[in-house]
């Protein structure tokens, strides 16, 4: 029964084996993920003094870092333009008071109450352009066409005058 005996005595010395390599790697994975969580607060925490930083110091940031903070003007002057460009296909409006998006539709901003900025439509044309292109002087003709008003004018393009 030696046999039988040495087989088991190793089996089991393979199992404990097994079994103290498992806790290490485990162990190993446990502080892994405790490093990655360390280095991510790190990470934010380099974030938000980068922030601060840009937020003091915008108009004088020093020579070191005046390169960096331009890439982040620049790169906050794309943003906003592409969220121009998602809030014309949404067809919204932002309010330049107090930023609150409003669909196109409206005049006043639902959260403040201010006008908010109008664009001439494309192709229309607005009161102040047709008006100048009108000569001075022109005397009415006395035709019996109908007469449209600059007021007609301006509520098919969307205006007001």
């Amino acid at each position: 029964m030696g046999l039988f005996d040495d087989l088991s005595k190793t089996v089991s010395d393979l199992s404990r084996q097994t079994a103290e390599k498992t806790k290490r790697w485990t162990e190993m994975a446990r502080i892994r993920a405790l490093i990655a969580e360390e280095e991510g607060k790190r990470d934010s925490s380099y974030q938000m003094i980068g922030k601060l930083y840009v937020q003091r110091h915008a108009a004088d940031p020093g020579e070191d870092f005046q390169s960096l903070v331009e890439a982040v003007r620049k790169s906050e002057a794309a943003m906003e333009a592409y969220r121009e460009q998602l809030r014309r296909i949404r067809g919204m409006l932002r309010c330049e008071t107090c930023g609150t998006e409003n669909p196109d539709t409206a005049a006043y901003c639902g959260c403040c109450g201010r006008p908010l900025p109008r664009k001439p439509q494309e192709g229309a044309e607005s009161c102040a352009v047709r008006d100048e292109a009108q000569a001075p002087g022109q005397e009415d003709t006395g035709a019996a066409e109908p007469q449209t008003t600059d007021a007609d004018v301006c509520q098919s393009a969307g205006e007001t005058c």
